[in-house]
């Protein structure tokens, strides 16, 4: 396959299919140990012979279905937000392309698949955003005390902090990646790359800033009252950035400003540890690119040192590839602790490099395609399509309607709604409660196997989960709850004739609650 000819519907599965591989990259938050090395090599592998042989929508569909079975079967429910994304758009994603091929019957081409499904994949992502932002609207979120937005500041300082250890801490791998950063810019030329020496340099003091700013706040001693008024207007900001921006991303002529938001906040988290949900959000925003500006990304980035001219979606894959084996994931299963900012900083290079075409437009005066935007949906998308927009909705809101509160969207929200009463600023009643697994609780007077939960609550389908993964491990574990006014204390609850649970059932299956704090402000939680 000629990588100049690219089709829009071969890079974003590239795009794609990157994301996947970022997430079961065994050094990431759920793939541990043997296992998630094996998925990781697997898919390592599958990807590579679909890009050397040439991606089409079979291939594609094989992909999906094996990366889908995997996240299921080895991972679900127990799973973070972006995973669930992941799974979600797996199966729009096939079913779309089974449609494709029963209603045309090999007509339509795979460009034509992909402008079926960008319209339902943009209203997607922007129901995320959107859900994302409508859960923090919570008093403790906006509790600066409390919030989850101080814990996000405090991860972005830490990046920050790299700078400022010895040489024999994590600073030698910021120093040694920003090198190499550096050469590879200085290196890298080519149509809609480089157009100027004074690009890169621009670019280098805007990141080279936003470091030190992030040292120079670890040393500042800052007033207490300040530093808590600095977390609560972090946490109006990621609100807004959200819940409006997300409803930005409806209007075409805002989009463009939008996409350079999205894309630096997602810059941002990838730093922070989380490039797995940054690699999933860009091949989602990939598809807010107007048409006519296809043609800027299908180019090659010719690199001087060495000398090497490679597709930019090509590369966008290798430069991921190798930011997993620098930090030790993909090889050994666990990070380097002193190579922990790599994979970030991997795949904003990458990122960068794939979009430098359209970036590069912003320092040129010269004359450029108009940026129209595109509308999120069109009479392209199916009908039918618009029942996984509102299952995504519903799944959004689980936690309002007594279902599950963990990975429907409320990472990192302080959102509480178990009991009568939520912390929502606008569902404080829970109006729409339905379902009463929030409230069939156990308390924890005093357990050894998981001190955290000591003196806390958890729902019953949550708590039988843990017993079922005790069992399967053949654990002892003995402990003292309260549960529905009696006490019950065992030496093996594993044992135990009232809990014992050997097999799931399908609310275990489907459900995931967070821990109930028995007291106090909700703290933050993923």
């Amino acid at each position: 396959m000629n990588p100049s000819t690219m089709s829009p519907f071969s890079m974003f599965a590239l795009l794609y299919m990157t994301a996947y591989f970022v997430e079961v990259d065994p050094a990431g938050h759920e793939a541990q140990g043997m296992q998630g090395q094996i998925f990781a090599l697997a898919s390592v592998l599958v990807i590579t012979i679909i890009i050397l042989t040439g991606i089409t929508r079979v291939k594609f569909l094989v992909f999906l279905i094996l990366a889908t079975a995997i996240l299921l079967i080895d991972r679900f429910p127990d799973v973070p937000n972006h995973v669930n994304i992941m799974i979600y758009c797996n199966i729009l994603l096939i079913v779309a392309m089974v449609y494709s091929f029963a209603r045309y019957r090999g007509s339509a081409t795979d460009n034509d698949y992909f402008e079926m499904v960008r319209p339902v994949l943009r209203a997607s992502l922007i129901l995320v955003y959107c859900l994302a932002g409508f859960h923090k609207l919570n008093s403790d979120f906006l509790n600066p005390q409390v919030s989850c937005a101080g814990a996000m500041l405090s991860k972005m300082l830490d990046v920050g902090s790299l700078v400022t250890s010895n040489i024999f801490s994590a600073s030698a791998a910021f120093v040694l990646a920003a090198g190499a950063l550096f050469i590879l810019w200085k290196h890298i030329s080519g149509t809609y790359f480089v157009t100027s020496r004074l690009q890169v340099y621009t670019l280098l003091l805007i990141l080279g800033a936003g470091v030190v700013l992030c040292s120079a706040l670890l040393f500042l001693d800052i007033p207490a009252d300040l530093l808590l008024a600095i977390v609560l207007a972090t946490a109006v900001f990621t609100i807004l950035w959200e819940l409006i921006g997300g409803l930005l991303l409806t209007i075409p002529k805002f989009q463009a400003p939008m996409l350079l938001v999205f894309g630096t906040m997602h810059a941002v988290l990838a730093m922070t540890g989380f490039n797995d949900f940054s690699a999933l959000a860009f091949s989602l925003l990939f598809t807010f690119i107007p048409s006519s500006y296809y043609p800027m990304v299908n180019s090659y980035a010719n690199l001087r040192f060495p000398r090497l001219r490679i597709h930019r979606a090509h590369a966008y894959f290798i430069i991921n590839l190798l930011g997993a084996i620098l930090s030790g994931g993909l090889l050994t299963g666990t990070r380097i602790q002193y190579f922990q900012q790599v994979s970030g900083l991997s795949f904003i290079l990458a990122a960068l490099i794939f979009t430098w075409p359209i970036l590069s437009m912003i320092f040129s005066s010269s004359r450029r395609p108009v940026w129209g935007g595109v509308p999120v949906l069109n009479r392209r998308m199916p009908k039918f399509m618009f029942v996984f927009l509102v299952l995504l909705f519903l799944y959004g809101m689980t936690p309002y309607l007594g279902l599950r509160t963990a990975g429907n969207f409320t990472m990192f929200s302080n959102l509480r709604t178990e009991g009568t009463f939520s912390n929502h600023l606008l569902l404080r009643s829970n109006p729409t409660k339905v379902w009463g697994y929030q409230e069939d609780v156990v308390r924890f007077m005093e357990i050894r196997r998981a001190r955290q939960l000591k003196g806390n609550s958890l729902p019953v389908v949550e708590f039988r989960k843990a017993i079922y993964e005790w069992t399967q491990a053949g654990q002892t574990v003995p402990l003292e709850l309260e549960y529905r006014g009696e006490i019950y204390s065992t030496e093996d609850i594993v044992k135990d004739p009232v809990w014992r649970t050997e097999k799931r059932n399908w609310e275990m299956m489907l459900l995931d609650f967070r821990v109930i704090q028995s007291e106090g402000p909700n703290q933050c939680r993923w």
